[in-house]
C-alpha cells in the first residue's frame, strides 16, 4: 500500500510540475488525448521484484523463508531534450530497534542527468549528479542475468556497494553497434568500440552516512576491440582509489581486470581482483591500516537452443590476508526458464564457506519480474 500510494504522489507531483494541463478537467474528450499522450510522451513508470522462496542449512541449523529482494518503482522524466531525471525506490527490512523486522522504503537511485554532445571518439555521453550506479556492478548485472539469486562477486565480497551519492562522466567509444547483436543478444551499453563510467563518490554507498572528508574515484573503462566479428567479447578494467568510510580514514584501493563474452546462447564473464581495504572501512586491521586482499570469479550460461530454458554456473574464491588468511569460496549451479520476454524463474543451489565456518548449502526458487 505503501508503494502504491508513493507512486500516486509521484506521478502526480511531476506531472503538476512539468505538464499541468494534465490534471485540470477537460469538456474535450480530444483534449484529453492529447493531455495523455503528452504525459506518456515525457513520463515513464517501470517495475523489477525479485521474489523467492529459500531453504538453508549449515550444521543442524535449517531455515525456510519467503524473501523480497528487490522491489524497485522507477519513475524517469524529460525535463528538457538534454536533461532528465531519475527517482528509483527499493525496500529494505529494518533490523535494529524497536521497528526491527518491519519492511521500509529507502532511495535507490534520485540523479539528474545531462546528455553531453559527441566529441572525438566519445559519444552518447552524459553527466549523473545525485544517488546513481556506480561505474561496475550496473555493467555486470546487465550481462549475468541473475542477480535474482544474490549479488555479483566483488559486492558479495563486501568490497563496495552497487550505487552511491556523487557525480559521474559515462559514455561510448566509437558510436553504437548496428545490427542483430543488440536486438538478439544483448541491448545495454551498445558502445561499437567499447564504453566508459568515471564518477567521485561518497565512501559508504547509498545506505551509509559518510563518515569522512575522503571521495573515491571509481573508473570503469571498456573496450570491445571486435564490434564487426566478436561483437560479445570486451574487456574491461575497474579501477577504485579512496579511503574506507570510517574516521580513521584506511586506504581503500581496487584494481580488477575482467573479461567478458556473450552471444546468442553462451554468456561467459572471467574477473580478477586485487587491493587493499574496502569501502566500508572494515577490512583493516588492529591499527586501521587497510587490509589486502585478492580474488577471482567465473560465470557462465547456456541457453539451450529452441527452449525458453537455460542452466548457470559461478564459483568465486576471496582472499583477505588477516593474521590468519581467510578464504572465502562460493559454488552456485542453477536452472532458469525465461518466459514474457525477459521474466525468469529461477531454481538455483549455493554452496558457501566462508573461512573457517562450516559450509552453508542454500536451495533457491526465485521468480524475477519486470515491467
Amino acid at each position: 500500500m505503501k508503494v502504491f500510494t508513493l507512486w500516486i504522489f509521484i506521478s502526480l507531483g511531476i506531472s503538476g510540475v512539468f505538464f499541468p494541463n494534465i490534471l485540470h478537467a477537460q469538456d474535450n474528450i480530444y483534449s484529453v488525448s492529447d493531455s495523455n499522450k503528452s504525459f506518456t510522451k515525457h513520463i515513464r513508470i517501470s517495475g523489477l521484484f525479485y521474489l523467492a522462496g529459500q531453504y538453508k542449512t549449515q550444521d543442524d541449523t535449517k531455515t525456510f523463508a519467503f524473501l523480497v529482494r528487490r522491489a524497485y518503482l522507477t519513475v524517469e522524466a524529460n525535463i528538457s531534450k538534454n536533461l532528465s531525471v531519475r527517482y528509483t525506490q527499493d525496500i529494505t527490512i529494518d533490523d535494529q530497534g524497536d521497528d526491527a523486522g518491519n519492511i521500509e522504503l529507502r532511495i535507490k537511485y534520485l540523479y539528474l542527468q545531462y546528455k553531453i554532445p559527441n566529441f572525438w571518439i566519445l559519444t552518447y555521453s552524459r553527466l549523473k549528479f545525485g544517488i546513481f550506479q556506480r561505474p561496475w556492478l550496473d555493467f555486470e548485472e546487465h550481462i549475468n542475468a541473475y542477480r535474482v539469486q544474490g549479488t555479483m562477486f566483488m559486492e558479495r565480497s563486501g568490497l563496495f556497494n552497487s550505487a552511491g551519492f556523487g557525480l559521474s562522466y559515462e559514455g561510448y567509444f566509437g558510436g553504437q553497434l548496428i545490427g542483430r547483436y543488440t536486438q538478439r543478444v544483448h541491448p545495454h551499453n551498445p558502445g561499437k568500440y567499447g564504453s566508459f563510467s568515471l564518477g567521485l563518490f561518497n565512501g559508504g554507498g547509498y545506505h551509509q552516512f559518510e563518515a569522512n572528508l575522503s571521495k573515491n574515484f571509481e573508473a570503469r573503462i571498456t573496450l570491445r576491440p571486435f564490434p564487426v566479428f566478436i561483437p560479445g567479447l570486451q574487456f574491461s578494467y575497474l579501477g577504485i582509489f579512496g579511503k574506507g568510510n570510517i574516521p580513521e580514514n584506511p586506504d581503500f584501493i581496487l584494481n580488477a581486470g575482467i573479461v567478458t563474452y556473450e552471444s546468442r546462447y553462451i554468456t561467459v564473464i572471467a574477473q580478477y581482483e586485487k587491493g587493499n581495504g574496502n569501502s566500508y572501512g572494515t577490512y583493516v586491521d588492529s591499527s586501521y591500516r587497510a587490509l589486502p586482499h585478492h580474488g577471482f570469479s567465473f560465470y557462465g550460461e547456456f541457453k539451450i537452443p529452441e527452449t525458453k530454458l537455460a542452466a548457470f554456473g559461478r564459483y568465486d574464491s576471496f582472499h583477505l590476508n588477516e593474521k590468519d588468511e581467510k578464504r572465502n569460496t562460493r559454488q552456485i549451479y542453477g536452472l532458469s526458464w525465461r518466459f514474457f520476454k525477459q521474466n525468469k524463474l529461477v531454481f538455483s543451489y549455493q554452496n558457501e564457506k566462508l573461512g573457517n565456518k562450516s559450509a552453508t548449502n542454500i536451495y533457491d526458487l526465485a521468480i524475477d519480474i519486470s515491467f
